[in-house]
């Protein structure tokens, strides 16, 4: 879910990564980076960030594929030599990728029948009967679901893991489904106290945070990577050691926007689709300079009715106010060194690139996909699935 959707299309677009699909079976020693400018509204005009994709196979020492948005329909057909089948159950978006025995990606479809739009476990059974297809599947591999597919609204409840999570201790905790006598199971999601890791008394978090399908993505963030950011709904910060999840936080910043412009009196009577990158620089620095975020907010009405900024500033002023609180408040609590992750579709990745880099924050993008791929790799290796 994009929370922020109206950034202009130009923004998202070329933060894609670039190179080659990967090839069935390629050796590690084809693997390599590829770095992508991921471009936008820059108000410094500054370097975008970089994108990072890969070319060769989701072991360990590689990245998986960069794959993008497209349309529900196979790449190429994976033929009899599939390995695995990932799915990737958003809330509004169904995702399912074919891997090889060596964790390429063969073939990848989606959908729009995501977890919001299914009732009962029979229509989850029947969304990924649509959704494989002859097309992707051949029948007999292991599957493998991550997501809202095992939230309590999902197809079938999954447990949460403890921190600190790493490939082992999720894979230990997978779900086992029945469906169409397959070997298949939901990854379970993640749970612990909402400032573990991030050198604050656990006791002072007031509530233990959880998360589903982050945790695969952060299993595929590039090694040696100590933070990461998966904006979204509920964006969630992460703080990685060793391969493994040992902290987070989460941030309900695009829910708060889209309930805030669409449904509250702070956002009636802007237009919507509007967009501005100097509305959205004006928001990040006044939360930058203001910390009252809950009075700034206001802000928002108060420069309408007195025409104090031209309405179309202002979705993206409020934008800027959220997203530049959240940013802040995730860096006061886990002030580490070195460069962020920012996990993610083109188009979030790219305005949260635009705020680390007005806070001069030094960051990189990695393709949501590509994470989810190598992540779920890494469960699936580890629980003996692939």
């Amino acid at each position: 879910m994009n929370p922020h959707p109206f950034a202009p299309a130009t923004a998202a677009a070329s933060t894609r990564a670039v190179g080659a699909a990967p090839r069935a079976g390629a050796d590690l020693g084809d693997a390599c980076l590829d770095r992508a400018l991921a471009h936008g509204v820059d108000p410094d005009g500054a370097q975008a960030a970089p994108t990072l994709a890969l070319r060769g196979r989701a072991d360990d020492a590689a990245f998986a594929p960069g794959l993008g948005r497209r349309a529900a329909a196979a790449r190429t057909p994976p033929g009899p030599q599939i390995a695995l089948i990932g799915v990737d159950w958003g809330p509004t978006r169904v995702r399912a990728h074919a891997f090889d025995s060596h964790g390429g990606v063969l073939a990848t479809r989606d959908s729009a029948r995501g977890m919001a739009g299914l009732a009962n476990a029979d229509e989850f059974s029947a969304a990924l009967d649509e959704l494989l297809g002859a097309e992707l599947d051949d029948g007999r591999a292991p599957i493998l679901l991550a997501g809202m597919v095992g939230a309590r609204q999902g197809w079938q409840e999954a447990p949460y893991a403890a921190l600190p999570a790493d490939a082992d201790a999720i894979a230990a905790m997978l779900q086992p489904l029945r469906f169409r006598g397959r070997h298949a199971a939901i990854v379970p999601g993640v749970c612990g106290p909402a400032v573990a890791g991030f050198d604050i008394d656990a006791a002072a978090a007031g509530f233990a945070d959880v998360m589903r399908g982050e945790e695969t993505q952060a299993m595929g963030v590039p090694p040696g990577t100590a933070r990461a950011v998966a904006p979204g709904a509920h964006s969630k910060w992460l703080r990685l050691r060793a391969g493994a999840v040992v902290g987070f936080s989460s941030y309900p910043t695009g829910e708060l926007y889209s309930l805030l412009l669409e449904q509250s009196l702070l956002g009636r009577g802007l237009p919507a689709q509007a967009w501005s990158g100097r509305g959205f620089a004006l928001g990040l620095d006044t939360a930058r300079a203001q910390p009252d975020w809950l009075h700034q907010l206001f802000g928002v009405r108060a420069r309408h009715v007195r025409d104090a900024a031209p309405a179309e500033e202002l979705p993206a002023f409020l934008s800027g106010l959220l997203i530049g609180y959240e940013c802040l408040a995730a860096q006061a609590a886990d002030p580490g060194e070195g460069e962020i992750a920012i996990v993610g579709d083109a188009r979030p990745a790219a305005i949260y690139a635009q705020a680390l880099r007005r806070y001069g924050q030094a960051h990189y993008i990695v393709e949501g996909d590509t994470a989810f791929c190598r992540g779920l790799w890494r469960i699936a290796r580890a629980a003996g699935y692939a």
